[in-house]
């Protein structure tokens, strides 16, 4: 069946993609490594996952396709919709099982699929003992009519010698052997990654595409219904269905909250307490952080898109008016050095600063955009 009508897949949009893959397993030109290029949640691993199963179909109803129904088909499982819920609880055996080295004893890997293979970073990156097994597991003979899949999530994470120890691999996989490296940023592996792969790139689905794809899918539509949140997903259907967005909502008010206290110099009384709300003494945040920065960026583009005249543009819709009187009180200038200054945050964040006072410097910082702090 083609990719996009897979029962259950969050696959959606990029029918070019899917289409040159399917392209690709019909002509027999799938022993290589294929790079899928793309933002978050866009379905870089799904359709990794459903070129596997493409691959290995024993009853394919067209060149490049799979039925969904035969024995090869029906081996996939079906957990692997819930992804990071299969790591945390391979995550969790493996802790009970290896109490000490406990990457290198039992390096992660998920079997979806008796011949696909997802590593997907064990911690915030591949790791060499991953990079080492799938070398190794790769040495053993493939049986005939079958063919197999690694799929490597975030590999543009992996640091230089993780992928330097897989080229020879990317160069020359074994025979009846794909490897998948995903990537969003396909810039930040080694050139000589990207010289041995086939890329692939999946783009933003659009917005009415989103929509429609979300009114089929079983799910009671949030607040704000659909096409909220395909604005707010940013054409990610990964992110549209995965993220919580009531959380998002709350989190997101906390950052309007900053800015609106950076604006109010006169009382820093507000910031103070706002800052101690979201990260009480001794309890880690990071994450939390990383998410309120995120969504930080993406108001203070909506406020240049208010500023500019680009209101359609906006992502955070549903919040247009409060988006509108803060533009109302900061100028370009304003706006430049602010992302600038998030920018600062952003990296501190990567290197466990206090986060409370990350977040008081840059709102102070704010406050003072008409001084010499921000010449």
């Amino acid at each position: 069946m083609p990719f996009g009508d897979f029962s259950g897949s969050a696959f959606c949009g990029n029918a070019a993609a899917a289409g040159q893959l399917r392209r690709l397993i019909a002509a027999g030109g799938m022993n290589r490594a294929v790079l899928l290029a793309g933002p978050r949640g866009v379905g870089k691993t799904t359709l990794a996952v459903l070129a596997g199963l493409a691959l290995n179909c024993q009853e394919p109803p067209a060149p490049g396709e799979f039925c969904g129904r035969c024995g090869s088909c029906a081996q996939l499982d079906p957990a692997w919709r819930d992804l990071p819920s299969m790591i945390a609880a391979a995550l969790a055996f493996r802790e009970q099982q290896a109490k000490t080295r406990a990457k290198d004893a039992a390096p992660l890997l998920l079997a979806v699929h008796p011949r696909i293979t997802i590593y997907p970073p064990d911690g915030d990156f591949l790791t060499l003992p991953q990079a080492r097994l799938l070398s190794e597991r790769l040495q053993g003979k493939t049986a005939a009519g079958e063919f197999t899949t690694v799929i490597l999530p975030d590999f543009d994470q992996a640091r230089w010698m993780v992928q330097n120890a897989l080229l020879k691999t990317l160069e020359e996989p074994p025979p009846r052997t794909c490897l998948l490296p995903l990537a969003r940023n396909p810039m930040e592996l080694l050139p000589t990654v990207r010289s041995r792969a086939l890329q692939i790139s999946l783009g933003p689905v659009p917005e009415a595409e989103l929509v429609a794809w979300l009114e089929r899918q079983a799910m009671e539509p949030p607040a704000g219904g659909w096409q909220v949140i395909a604005r707010l997903a940013q054409g990610s259907p990964g992110l549209a269905v995965a993220q919580d967005w009531a959380a998002y909502r709350e989190l997101r008010e906390q950052a309007l909250a900053l800015v609106a206290a950076g604006l109010n110099p006169g009382d820093p009384r507000s910031l103070f307490e706002l800052t101690a709300r979201l990260f009480p003494p001794g309890r880690a945040g990071k994450e939390k952080l990383e998410s309120l920065i995120e969504i930080l960026y993406s108001l203070l583009q909506d406020i240049l898109y208010v500023t500019v005249g680009r209101v359609a543009a906006i992502r955070n819709w549903d919040c247009r008016t409060e988006l509108a009187a803060l533009a109302s009180r900061l100028s370009l200038r304003h706006l430049s050095r602010a992302i600038q200054e998030a920018d600062q945050m952003a990296a501190a964040a990567q290197r466990n600063a206090q986060r409370g006072l990350a977040l008081e410097a840059w709102a102070l910082r704010l406050s003072r955009a008409s001084s010499a702090a921000w010449a």
